[in-house]
Order: C-alpha cells, then structure tokens, then sequence
C-alpha cells in the first residue's frame, strides 16, 4: 500500500489512529485498545439479530471509549499489520449480504 495519501484517522505524519486519550505511540494505543475491548468483551452484548445495524452496535459498544467514529464505516483503506480490511466501497454490500436481515432504519443509537 502506498502512503501518498493523507489519512484523516491518523495523527499527521503518523499510521497511529487518532483516539481519545491522544495517544501518539502505536505501543501505547496498541495497550490501551486492548485493555478498554477486553473490559468492554466481559460487559453484556447489545442486543440484536446480528444484522449490519447489529454488528456496528457491537463494535461501537467495544471500541467507544477508544476512537470517536467506532460503530460507523471508514471511508479510507486500512490494513493491521498484514492483513487489509475491506475496501471502504465495499463495506455496506460486504455488510448486508454477509449478514442477514438489515435493519430498515438506524435509530441514533450512540452520542
């Protein structure tokens, strides 16, 4: 992947996401995302059919206290180490035809 393009998650000049507590080293953020998700993980689920509204719920619940936008699409590619995630277009077909049953209207479910 080429590194030519701004990335609006990121801190200038950086690949560490930008996150609530202003982490800057990829070692720290690496730490505490683990640290909040593992906590979030013991908590109850939000409840649902795991459809493509359900499934943004849940990872809304797991990494809201670390990134703003958890729980909404990206709109750039991203990879973790080796592995790519799914190209931005894709998400919402990716979404609806790998979970059943997309829930008709998304009420604002977080703040």
């Amino acid at each position: 992947m080429y590194d030519s393009i701004e990335d609006h998650y990121c801190y200038k000049g950086t690949t560490v996401l930008k996150n609530r507590r202003d982490l800057r080293s990829q070692e720290a953020l690496d730490r505490f995302e683990l640290a909040i998700t593992a906590q979030r993980a013991t908590e109850a689920l939000p409840l649902g059919k795991l459809d493509e509204f359900h499934y943004k719920r849940i990872h809304w619940h797991l990494f809201r206290d670390v990134y703003t936008w958890a729980g909404e699409y990206r709109d750039v590619w991203i990879s973790k180490g080796e592995s790519p995630f799914c190209h931005p277009d894709y998400i919402p077909g990716v979404m609806r035809s790998t979970h059943s049953g997309t829930a008709t209207a998304e009420a604002k479910w977080h703040s």
